[in-house]
């Protein structure tokens, strides 16, 4: 069976540090439903930074759902490792958006990742389109970085 092939984005515009706990293992090394934990763990950090999260994606009515998660694994993650989570938000369409996800220690890629969100009414437990609250702090965010 060929192997699954995650690219690595030109950019990643968000970012945060996390060093790998016990809990983060399934003994020594991180596995694959660990490594998810890790992935969402830089998803939050990620809608924190723009003010959201996933139960409110700036209109106090619109949540996510992940529909799709795609791991690829390069090297071992250790207890004690300090790992980078990069993050870039793409793909975006009318109801849902890609979260890539690079992480990398020792300025080496170790996991690509791809996870999918779709919008979803809280209130109406159905999928519905992405507030333009989000694309405002998204397209905000990015025009900051690019000034600095």
């Amino acid at each position: 069976m060929p192997r699954l092939q995650l690219k690595e984005q030109p950019l990643y515009e968000f970012s945060h540090q996390l060093q790998i706990r016990v809990y983060d293992t399934g003994g020594f090394h991180v596995n694959y439903d660990k490594m998810g934990s890790i992935i969402r763990e830089g998803a939050v950090q990620c809608f924190r930074t723009l003010e959201l999260n996933e139960l409110n994606m700036g209109d106090n009515k619109t949540g996510l759902i992940t529909s799709e998660i795609a791991i690829t694994f390069k090297k071992e993650l250790m207890i004690g490792d300090i790992v980078t989570i990069q993050n870039h938000i793409g793909e975006i369409d009318d109801n849902s958006f890609r979260l890539f996800t690079s992480i990398m220690r020792d300025g080496s890629v170790v996991v690509l990742a791809e996870t999918r969100f779709v919008a979803f009414s809280n209130a109406n437990q159905i999928k519905t389109i992405l507030p333009s609250e989000f694309m405002e702090r998204l397209d905000q965010y990015r025009s900051r970085a690019k000034a600095s």
